[in-house]
């Protein structure tokens, strides 16, 4: 989230890359999801960062937010 690119459109010589500021206040942001198409029912994190400690906790949150004796395949992409 952020601006990632210069901060103004200056002209220059052709061939030539102007010197210019460039806004680096930006950050990541991860999402893990689930989704179920038949029921549209969901699960969602929002992580600062991909880790196994971050991937275990999506599993984790989604494994609880399923019924009991619900069995889910997971595509990961």
């Amino acid at each position: 989230m952020g601006q990632k690119g210069r901060t103004a459109q200056r002209w220059w010589e052709r061939g030539q890359r102007p010197v210019g500021l460039c806004d680096k206040r930006f950050t990541s942001a991860y999402l893990y999801a689930a989704v179920c198409p038949a029921s549209g029912a969901d699960f969602a994190l929002v992580m600062p960062t991909v880790s196994t400690t971050a991937m275990s906790l999506f599993l984790d949150g989604f494994s609880r937010s399923l019924e009991p004796d619900v069995q889910a395949v997971l595509v990961l992409d």
